[in-house]
């Protein structure tokens, strides 16, 4: 299990009330690794279907609260209900032991204050030297610790019987005796997570895990299905240890296919595999430690999930499986958000460079380009510029000939020089220099660590040195014809050290527009990988806009809201800041938006709510809005999620049906007109590119938003795919004047937005 400590909520804040409201209900959620306080509640009701463990347990976490304060504990630990987790555990088999034992009331009351203590003490000392040392969580190994010291402490009181403690509660009426073998036994492992084995008490904590996360129950049963083959095939009978140990299963697969790695195909095969992994560690443990009358417990599970987390963090590549940013998030909502952001922002991991050139350039070879592009140096552009449709002007036998040659070229990115060279001779067109392949050159080691070549530079054209700083867009130097170059051209390739002609690596092109002659239209591309014959050029900023979208002004803002013509409503839409300065939209219809600025770019991003709230709208509105200039001014794409435009069945079922069939997006096209100090984005739904998937009868098919004043959406209008209309306009009437006021010579802020401005 893991720790998820409440964010923004300082110790002092909290009194004992608090900490037991808070951490009780997740103490309970920590057994299927979420935070939910609702799915918490539930699991605690469930608990008190078998009275004597149920009530243990409850009794247990309570105690834990008292002794946690007592000692000093944090409270936001306390609060998150993990240190709650174990010793809640503990009690729950104690009160099974008592079933079995019939102990003494003083026995029993003095064995549950010293396990309860010592469960605490054992969770604090295990939570520390598993996060120090291995960077993980103890899970329920705690509890473990102090069940089988429980056990032999009690099989060694005078009062013993030798009883098989794992006996649970009979209670008849929560049995479901028609079901199938396989239906009868994944229930009651359900129902084992709660130390109540029947089908019905199993069936009802099924249902309230898929209420609260339909992936994490998929990924339970999925785990469930491979650990039960898994004793099928090696010829265990349906047994009591069979149906207590096949809880391992589930907890495997909660852990693994919905937590610690982000739900998805993969994610969910690897819950089936370590769902058998775990059926035989459980028979692998079973025998020795029968033995001492003790049952493997959840040993099986924190094993597998432990050895699994530490062996897949040496990976080299993810391959399917990604850890979330916050260990303890919604799966739905974690999945949402890498499915969304991998077709988004594609290129995110890869380095991301500016044109090195300013004006229009082509690219006259691209990446596994068919000329010199091949193998470990594959990764590598080689641009080139061309007036009026041809490389050169006259006879094309000099190199001045050429409409690149001398162009000015400029640094990529932002970092120090490591090598240069610039004494090489340039060549004739057509004639080579083998033996000095790369030609005059300079290696940019990046602020980020990877290492940036631009190749075949002019002869003393360098202007820069070793050891120099330089910013992105800095002249450095001028394009020639040097090295194994037949005409000129600028080769551009990023590396991992910092030798000459190292093997490439992946990166990608950042800012800039892409001419399409075929369709007559300029595309702005965030960051892409550009194909052979593509003409390209700088971005040009508009930093008006870029002032305006970092001046939005936090408050509560009620918009005129009228939907398909009928009367008129108020939604009043509350924007706010966190402390990475990300803006935070909520609406009084439920719906929530968060949105940042990022290199003169607004992206808008975790869109929640109803299809006609207007974070919803906004975040298909305005889901990327680049500050740019240019008459026109460039359009560009976009893809905005399907999920907030679905039904109410729609958006609970969506994450799921994302992570089995993949993804269903909205392909939107963007254009940008500037009207003195506003602006109005308009964005229509690409059924082009949307291909064979439809688009749900909500979705927005056309959406105009106009942008001014510093409280960002001053009127949104959209047309829905059904036919149906919305239109939002901002109640500005009793709004300061200073608001209304645009500001005059805006100037950037941000170096990177500088340096789009050109040298």
């Amino acid at each position: 299990m893991i720790s998820m400590p409440e964010p923004g909520i300082a110790d002092s804040a909290l009194t004992p009330w608090e900490c037991l409201r808070r951490g009780i209900p997740r103490a309970y959620a920590v057994l299927f690794f979420s935070s939910d306080k609702t799915l918490g509640w539930a699991l605690a009701a469930l608990s008190l279907l078998s009275p004597i463990t149920g009530l243990a347990g409850l009794a247990g976490a309570v105690l834990t609260v008292g002794l946690a304060l007592a000692v000093g504990v944090d409270r936001r630990q306390i609060a998150d209900g993990f240190i709650l987790f174990n010793p809640m555990l503990v009690s729950m088999v104690l009160g099974l032991l008592h079933y079995n034992y019939n102990l003494a009331p003083l026995t029993l009351l003095l064995l549950w204050f010293l396990a309860v203590a010592g469960s605490l003490l054992i969770t604090l000392a295990l939570q520390e030297l598993f996060g120090r040392f291995l960077g993980l969580s103890p899970q329920s190994l705690p509890a473990v610790v102090s069940i089988c010291l429980l056990s032999l402490v009690v099989y060694s009181l005078p009062s013993g019987t030798g009883i098989w403690f794992a006996n649970p509660v009979p209670i008849h009426w929560l049995e479901m005796p028609h079901l199938p073998v396989f239906a009868a036994a994944l229930l009651k492992a359900f129902g084992a997570m709660l130390m109540v084995p029947h089908s019905l008490a199993g069936l009802l904590v099924l249902a309230v895990v898929f209420r609260t996360s339909p992936l994490t129950a998929l990924a339970a049963v999925a785990a469930f299905c491979g650990g039960w083959s898994t004793l099928l095939l090696v010829g265990l009978p349906q047994t009591d240890f069979a149906v207590w140990c096949s809880y391992n299963f589930i907890l495997t697969g909660v852990a693994l296919g919905a937590c610690y790695f982000v739900p998805s195909r993969m994610s969910l095969l690897l819950a089936v595999v370590t769902g058998g992994l775990c059926a035989l560690v459980s028979l692998g443990l079973h025998r020795p430690m029968s033995v001492l009358w003790l049952d493997p417990g959840a040993l099986p599970f924190n094993l597998v999930v432990l050895v699994t987390v530490l062996a897949l963090r040496q990976r080299l590549h993810a391959r399917g499986l990604l850890t979330p940013s916050v260990l303890g998030a919604n799966p739905e909502e974690a999945a949402q958000k890498v499915l969304l952001h991998s077709n988004r922002f594609p290129h995110v991991s890869q380095p991301a460079l500016f044109l090195p050139l300013e004006g229009e350039s082509v690219i006259t070879q691209g990446v596994d380009g068919k000329l010199t592009h091949r193998g470990a140096w594959n990764w590598a552009l080689d641009f080139e510029r061309f007036s009026q449709g041809r490389r050169y002007a006259g006879s094309g036998e000099k190199p001045t000939d050429y409409a690149v040659f001398d162009a000015p070229v400029l640094a990529p990115c932002r970092g120090t020089v490591v090598a240069v060279q610039d004494r090489i001779v340039d060549n004739l067109p057509g004639m080579n220099n083998p033996q000095e392949s790369w030609g005059n050159h300079v290696i940019i080691q990046s602020d980020a660590g990877y290492f940036v070549m631009l190749a075949h530079l002019r002869q003393h054209s360098l202007a820069v040195c070793p050891g120099q700083r330089v910013e992105a867009r800095q002249w450095i130097a001028r394009c020639g014809n040097s090295g194994r170059s037949p005409i000129p051209h600028l080769h551009l390739q990023v590396q991992g050290s910092p030798s000459v002609g190292a093997p490439t690596r992946p990166f990608c092109l950042t800012h800039y527009v892409r001419l399409d002659p075929q369709e007559k239209r300029t595309l702005y591309v965030t960051s892409g990988i550009p194909n052979e014959g593509e003409v390209l050029r700088p971005t040009e900023p508009d930093l008006e806009l870029y002032h305006h979208l970092l001046g939005w002004l936090p408050g509560s803002y009620p918009y005129r809201v009228s939907r398909d013509g009928g009367p008129v409503s108020t939604e009043i839409l509350t924007l706010g800041f966190d402390e990475s300065g990300c803006y935070h939209f909520l609406s009084s219809r439920g719906g929530s938006l968060r949105a940042f600025v990022s290199e003169g770019v607004l992206y808008c991003t975790d869109a929640q709510g109803d299809p006609d709230s207007l974070p919803a709208l906004i975040a298909a509105g305005l889901a990327r809005l680049p500050s740019l200039a240019g008459k026109p001014v460039p359009a560009w794409q976009d893809m905005v999620g399907v999920k907030n435009f679905r039904g109410v069945l729609g958006r609970r079922f969506q994450p799921v049906l994302d992570v089995l069939a993949g993804p269903r997006l909205l392909p939107m096209n963007y254009r940008l007109e500037p009207h003195g100090g506003f602006w109005t984005v308009e964005a229509v739904l690409s059924f082009q590119r949307l291909g064979q998937s439809q688009a749900p009868a909500r979705a927005p098919s056309l959406i105009r938003t106009t942008l001014g004043l510093r409280v960002g959406v001053l009127r949104l209008e959209a047309q829905l795919c059904d036919g149906s209309k919305i239109s939002a306009e901002l109640e500005s009437e009793n709004m300061p004047r200073e608001l209304i006021t645009v500001p005059e010579n805006p100037r950037p802020t941000s170096l990177l937005l500088q340096a789009l401005s050109g040298p």
